[in-house]
């Protein structure tokens, strides 16, 4: 079916191809919500955020209670900028799955954006729990930490960010920059 061929391309990357699949099979079933939502998927991945934020819309009017389709909506909206709707739809998605670590990680990130750090720091733990192996989780907790000028606990967090991806230079700064801001300048 259209839908499978839309859901194996987008597997490839190949969303342009991926999001005429999923316009065929809404156009034999429009009711389809997973065919609303992927095809908004690869509106995304093709940068047409606004037309993503459309098929999404019809996806939540179709399955409201969809935890992926509210995070890929919030995904969406901050990439315009919308971080108050991303933070809304974030929101939703953790009050649907608390244990979604992208909504999580997504919705502490939007909180700190909006000053809202100690609920942003929550989140933002959250997911570094569900994930301790994501360095995305991990550094973002540990900037907010830092924001907050929990030094020390922001470097356990950027060492952790550090050991996940030893090759990444941003590690190494943030590693840095923490030992300096906590007096630690010989280490």
């Amino acid at each position: 079916t259209h839908f499978h061929f839309g859901v194996a391309l987008a597997e490839l990357g190949r969303w342009p191809e991926a999001a005429e699949h999923y316009a065929q099979a809404l156009s034999i079933n429009p009711r389809n919500a997973e065919a609303q939502s992927n095809w908004g998927v690869a509106l995304f991945h093709m940068s047409d955020n606004a037309a993503a934020i459309e098929h999404f819309d019809e996806a939540l009017r179709l399955k409201p209670d969809s935890p992926d389709v509210h995070y890929n909506q919030g995904l969406a909206l901050a990439a315009l900028g919308r971080t108050n709707e991303a933070a809304a739809h974030y929101t939703e998605a953790v009050r649907l799955n608390p244990e979604h670590s992208g909504a999580q990680l997504n919705l502490g990130v939007a909180l700190g954006q909006t000053g809202r750090l100690p609920e942003a720091i929550g989140h933002l733990e959250q997911a570094a729990r569900l994930r301790p192996d994501w360095p995305e989780a991990q550094t973002n907790l540990a900037t907010a930490l830092s924001q907050a000028g929990r030094i020390a606990e922001a470097l356990s967090h950027y060492e952790a960010a550090l050991r996940l991806r030893p090759d990444d230079p941003r590690a190494h700064y943030n590693v840095g920059y923490a030992l300096l801001a906590s007096g630690r300048r010989s280490d």
